[in-house]
């Protein structure tokens, strides 16, 4: 409920409201949009400011209220829309946060949040082909933040997409050539296409950006033994062994590679070890291995 009308300039509430939001200084935030929407009660940012407080406090009825009022004042405001969506969002009503994450792209196709809420939304309902596009889409917006596309692109690796996802991370590692996570992720995005070579460059430069990665080495073993480069992945799984002792794929791809090799003491050591200590989910990996061992 508004009280009377403050006698300080509506325009310095205003600014002090904003300041206290930036400062993430919540309640001060709400009271101080409460006292200067008193004085301006049809100013769409107070009401923009006041959800995102709202919102920030666990509030998201009020958090959604706020921001359809700053809506109602400003059809075309597009931040007032995503406020909208994310209230919407936490409170599991999905497919009108989706609506309002459109609505908010509508109003500037350069707001990169909106897209990655959108990509979101609809990944969780779904709908695989629109998240794709809305995560693409992010990426457009915001090209300078390789944080984001980064983001992006691990997002498109997840849905399967290793063209796109491989467009995005490499803008990562343009910026920054020591992240070998991206550059993991750029290496099975290579294997899914089945283009090895460009895996291994791309597992190389893992290991050289982090050689204290284990998870490098495994996949630059796993490549080489794709390639039947086995004396090269053994190295390659002994150094990820050294690193994290007993790594199950390291084991595993090893153990394969020795067997190659003809080193029967070696490929029986770590396979065995291998079906030993494999965790949930590597059930074909232990039956190859198993039926390995038989054979040797």
């Amino acid at each position: 409920m508004f009280g009377p009308p403050s006698k300080r300039d509506p325009a310095e509430l205003a600014a002090e409201a904003l300041s206290l939001l930036h400062e993430g200084r919540y309640e001060e935030t709400e009271t101080a949009c409460e006292a200067a929407l008193a004085a301006a009660p049809n100013d769409p940012q107070l009401w923009l400011a006041r959800s995102a407080a709202a919102g920030m406090r666990g509030r998201m009825e009020d958090s959604l209220a706020y921001a359809s009022r700053a809506s109602e004042l400003a059809p075309d405001m597009a931040e007032a829309a995503l406020n909208r969506g994310y209230a919407l969002r936490a409170l599991k009503r999905d497919p009108e946060a989706q609506a309002a994450f459109y609505a908010a792209v509508s109003a500037d196709a350069t707001l990169a949040d909106a897209w990655l809420a959108l990509g979101d939304c609809e990944e969780d309902l779904g709908r695989r082909a629109e998240a794709a596009r809305a995560y693409a889409a992010a990426a457009r917006a915001r090209p300078e933040d390789p944080d984001t596309v980064r983001r992006l692109g691990v997002k498109l690796f997840e849905l399967h997409l290793p063209h796109e996802s491989n467009e995005c991370l490499l803008v990562a590692v343009s910026a920054n050539s020591k992240d070998a996570g991206a550059w993991i992720l750029i290496g099975l995005n290579h294997v899914g296409l089945g283009d090895l070579e460009m895996a291994l460059a791309a597992f190389d430069r893992a290991v050289n950006a982090d050689p204290a990665d284990p998870s490098a080495w495994v996949n630059k073993g796993n490549a080489l033994n794709a390639l039947g480069r086995w004396k090269e992945a053994v190295v390659c799984c002994d150094q990820a062994l050294r690193l994290q002792k007993d790594l199950p794929a390291a084991l595993f791809n090893k153990g394969l590679a020795a067997g190659r090799l003809d080193d029967k003491a070696a490929a029986k050591q770590a396979l065995a070890r291998f079906v030993e200590l494999a965790p949930e989910g590597m059930e074909e990996q232990v039956a190859e291995a198993r039926e390995r061992l038989a054979g040797l």
